[in-house]
């Protein structure tokens, strides 16, 4: 008989949760029924601690430039910032002032509504959130809908303030 777990914020049943230990090389899973997997690099060969580390690699830079719709300059510049932060030793890099805002409190006005709280509360949450636990709620159905809802919101007042005169067409 199979066990599923809770589900998890973007309504899918989580049947895992991961937890790394970067100082013993570690990987440990718990599984909703408790059963528990753990797994150190040391136990690996070398040939596969080297494809792990690439298919990271690959994983670390594709993020980075995965929300650019579209744009392959601006999906360069992302995976060039990672990489050249990586040789430079820092795994994550501290967001300049403003960098990513709009992304997070976009996420917060979404949850807000869809929680009936301030948002100042959920970007309180949001802030706190682990980056597993962002984008499970950023995946999450209603949240997605309730992002879709206030940037087609900010679209009409931008279009409102801009006026017709911007728009040259011969009809």
């Amino acid at each position: 008989m199979s066990q599923t777990g809770p589900n998890s914020a973007s309504g899918r049943i989580k049947v895992a949760t991961k937890d790394t230990d970067s100082e013993t090389g570690t990987l440990d899973i718990t599984f909703a029924t408790g059963a528990q997997l753990s797994v150190a690099l040391e136990e690996l060969s070398e040939e596969i601690v080297r494809e792990l580390a690439l298919h990271g690699l690959s994983q670390k830079v594709g993020d980075s430039y995965a929300s650019v719709k579209g744009d392959a300059s601006a999906a360069f510049d992302a995976a060039k910032r990672v990489i050249e932060q990586l040789k430079s030793g820092e795994w994550k890099v501290a967001r300049a002032s403003g960098e990513g805002k709009s992304r997070v409190s976009e996420l917060a006005a979404a949850i807000a509504r869809i929680k009936g709280v301030d948002v100042a509360k959920a970007a309180a949450a949001v802030a706190q959130a682990s980056e597993d636990t962002l984008k499970l709620w950023r995946g999450n159905a209603k949240v997605k809908a309730a992002i879709a809802d206030i940037r087609a919101e900010k679209a009409a007042a931008r279009a409102a303030k801009a006026g017709d005169d911007e728009l040259e067409l011969d009809l």
